[in-house]
């Protein structure tokens, strides 16, 4: 393992290891930090960072061939740091590990190159839409709450593979059946923003808006597609939406009404992710005496 001295122009080794072994060094505001890989652990991944991979708003790794890279918006081979001819790598090996650590890191946005892929996964979410306004009886002024893994819809690990085109294509496919209707849509950002709301402001004329503009790698596709497509878009950090749909397990509970009920849909999937859905209803409070209106079981009155 070696460390570049910037004041020297020359290389330090730090130490040595066996070939049959993986080692990376990360560097952070205090040093070199270790990140390993355990073969046997089904749990990690080659380069999954857990700490020390921040500073100054940069990421930092050394893997191989590949040489220095720099994160700063995306990565870049910092190409000014000779690597030394001395030195013999295993090519496939590391080249293959850090494509695939990029890729597990969370930090790269991806395109789909088969575009009939985005064509189904736009018409899966307008017939998940449709059968959702029906089974939850939705109309004009209702908002429906959207959690989104653009990198599940593609068989991928949920914030790992993040792809705008889909996530443009899943509000095409909600706003197709939605706007019509008059029907608002609430996206959901990622754990990055603490599952902040996008939403347009005429939903919500009287919520109190907080200062967050989603990105694809923090906030979501999904989340940044509807932010760049909302007329007068606003971010909340809490809703009470009439439904919702869950797609890849984004976990939307906490911005639904009490009493949400489970909706089984016939379009349980969008692309490859887990696709659940959910309604509504008023709660029934009282005791004994209590009477009720047996129609709101369905739902919130028209």
């Amino acid at each position: 393992m070696l460390k570049y001295e910037f004041d020297r122009s020359s290389w330090d080794e730090i130490y040595k290891l066996p070939l049959d072994s993986l080692a990376f060094k990360m560097q952070t505001d205090t040093g070199w930090v270790d990140i390993t890989y355990d073969y046997d652990s089904s749990k990690e991944y080659p380069m999954q960072f857990n700490k020390g991979m921040e500073l100054n708003g940069k990421l930092y790794t050394i893997s191989g061939h590949r040489g220095m890279w720099c994160y700063d918006g995306s990565w870049k081979r910092m190409a000014r740091i000779p690597i030394p001819s001395w030195v013999q790598w295993g090519d496939k090996h590391f080249t293959r590990l850090l494509d695939r650590g990029l890729k597990m890191s969370g930090l790269n946005t991806y395109e789909v190159n088969d575009e009939s892929i985005v064509k189904q996964i736009q018409k899966d979410t307008a017939n998940a839409a449709q059968e959702l306004v029906e089974a939850a009886k939705l109309h004009s002024g209702h908002i429906v709450v959207i959690g989104c893994s653009t990198s599940e819809t593609l068989g991928e690990q949920v914030g790992s593979h993040s792809v705008p085109e889909v996530g443009k294509a899943i509000l095409a496919g909600l706003e197709s059946v939605f706007a019509p209707l008059g029907i608002y849509i609430a996206a959901q950002c990622c754990e990055h923003l603490n599952r902040a709301i996008i939403v347009e402001r005429a939903a919500v004329p009287n919520a109190e808006i907080v200062n967050v503009v989603p990105q694809p790698k923090a906030g979501g596709s999904f989340a940044t597609a509807c932010y760049a497509a909302f007329q007068y878009p606003v971010a909340l950090e809490h809703i009470k939406a009439d439904a919702g749909l869950d797609i890849g397990g984004t976990l939307i509970g906490m911005h639904l009404k009490e009493v949400a009920v489970p909706v089984r849909l016939k379009q349980n999937r969008i692309g490859k992710a887990l696709l659940i859905a959910a309604r509504t209803r008023p709660k029934f409070i009282g005791g004994e005496r209590a009477h009720y209106d047996e129609s709101l079981k369905d739902g919130f009155p028209v």
